[in-house]
């Protein structure tokens, strides 16, 4: 994995790349979105007003909210749109959508998640990772088979 000051990189908008995640985020609490492979649904709860402000520019991101993004380097990454897997109630979220994977914590946020945020670190971090484009192919295999009533064991860790 391989870490680069965004906000230093002129053709990158890191404000539109947070904004997008965000709005992602967002989408995904307050409405239940049928894909091809499911439903897509992850309940924010208080969280959803915060993000909502801050999408209509009424407010910054609060400090204990992380927003982490990660690029694929690869010229054909996965166009594929999942969420997860998310336990209920876990402070981390996860979303990958064509090549892109924002990773959100809400809660227990250090100052190391704060160093390595892509909107709260001055730097503006985005990381790149192969691994990305394998996570994304094994989060879809895994959401296909649990939905298809076949045995998977799901399990993902992501380590900043």
């Amino acid at each position: 994995m391989v870490a680069y000051p965004g906000a230093e990189i002129s053709q990158i908008d890191m404000a539109a790349l947070v904004y997008f995640g965000v709005s992602l985020f967002w989408r995904a609490s307050v409405h239940k979105w049928q894909m091809l492979d499911g439903e897509v649904y992850e309940p924010l709860g208080q969280l959803e007003e915060v993000l909502r402000r801050y999408l209509l520019g009424e407010r910054h991101l609060p400090e204990d909210i992380t927003v982490h993004v990660f690029v694929s380097p690869r010229q054909e990454p996965w166009r594929s749109f999942c969420v997860g897997p998310n336990p209920p109630n876990s402070p981390i979220k996860l979303m990958l959508l064509a090549g892109l994977m924002y990773v959100f914590r809400m809660d227990g946020v250090t100052d190391l998640d704060r160093e390595h945020c892509a909107y709260h670190s001055a730097r503006g971090v985005i990381f790149t990772s192969t691994t990305l484009d394998d996570m994304n192919g094994y989060v879809t295999l895994s959401t296909y088979l649990k939905q298809s009533g076949l045995n998977s064991q799901a399990s993902v860790q992501i380590v900043l």
